[in-house]
């Protein structure tokens, strides 16, 4: 299920205390290390509850700083065609050029910015993978380096209008899929989270973001290894543009 987090007349979600390690957290190596006696994780995560307290209705407060991100495309193709030609292309791969230029344009300087893989979708959109060390410093603990991230990330989603965000939690093999599920839907809440208090203190409040946990069940490596084990659990976050409503 894809659960949705809306910006604006809710109130800011409940900060989880174990969720902002102390400086002296040791680093994660990109395991979850799930043994048979651990149970999912639903006193330190109460999914239920936050969901409730972020799934309101939103009020449309668009910010007057952002563009279109169409018009983005035409000011794209207009430069480009003094240069060199562009050959045929459809709409989708040039919003999918701007939006992976904005993306790589915030992320250019950050520390981490070579481990992140950035990668072209058909439909327009771009993901960014965020593998575990980056990401984590425990199996449930966001590192205070993404928290630089989560706000480059919210500059490169505010830049163009009708934009947003669809974050999606991994995890390696385990031998518990509920609770691979249960971990990996924790995580894609909380980076949902971090992006939309970015997007706030940007004055951004008219943005919808959404958020899923698919377990193991998407593996980009083997997990027969520690190395694609560490590949495996990550966070993707999908840039997309909105949809427009259907008017019947």
């Amino acid at each position: 299920m894809v659960a949705a987090l809306a910006l604006g007349a809710c109130a800011e979600p409940p900060r989880q205390p174990t969720e902002t390690p102390s400086a002296a957290s040791p680093r994660y190596d990109g395991h979850d290390g799930y043994e048979e006696s651990i149970s999912p994780p639903t006193t330190r995560y109460d999914l239920q509850t936050q969901r409730r307290a972020i799934q309101q209705p939103a009020q449309a407060m668009a910010s007057d700083a952002c563009v279109g991100l169409d018009a983005a495309v035409l000011k794209l193709r207009a430069a480009e065609q003094r240069h060199t030609p562009r050959g045929h292309r459809s709409l989708a791969q040039d919003r999918t050029e701007v939006l992976a230029r904005a993306l790589a344009q915030t992320l250019t300087g950050q520390a981490q910015a070579n481990q992140m893989l950035l990668v072209d979708q058909a439909d327009g959109s771009v993901s960014l993978r965020i593998p575990g060390p980056v990401l984590l410093t425990g199996p449930r603990q966001i590192s205070r380096q993404f928290l630089d991230i989560a706000q480059r990330i919210a500059q490169a989603v505010g830049r163009y209008c009708q934009v947003t965000a669809h974050v999606v939690g991994h995890t390696e093999r385990g031998m518990n899929e509920a609770y691979n599920r249960s971990l990996s839907t924790a995580r894609a809440l909380r980076v949902a989270q971090l992006i939309s208090e970015a997007l706030a203190r940007q004055g951004v409040r008219d943005r919808r973001l959404s958020y899923e946990g698919m377990g193991s069940r998407q593996p980009v490596a083997s997990n027969a290894t520690s190395q694609g084990q560490v590949l495996n659990n990550r966070v993707e976050i999908v840039i997309k543009l909105v949809a427009p409503a259907v008017r019947r």
